[in-house]
């Protein structure tokens, strides 16, 4: 398993990839899904959500569109 040094720079905290695994550009995207934290270049937002898109199964979608709905119907009481 390879890993990344953190450096503590102020209140900020910078992550030293490793060879291999640096990016082109001044920007990526974050992501934190749970404890996850997900990195990509953000010329491939837009691709990636899209090539996602197709993993979903419909259950899963009305599942997520109905607790969507749950949650606006919290806020509208």
């Amino acid at each position: 398993m390879q890993t990344a040094k953190l450096i503590q720079q102020g209140e900020n905290q910078v992550l030293q990839l490793p060879e291999g695994f640096h990016f082109s550009g001044d920007e990526v995207v974050i992501r934190r899904i749970g404890e996850m934290v997900y990195l990509y270049q953000k010329e491939m937002a837009e691709d990636i959500f899209l090539s996602s898109l197709g993993n979903f199964t419909d259950d899963y979608l009305e599942a997520v569109e109905e607790s969507v709905n749950e949650r606006r119907n919290r806020y509208k009481s």
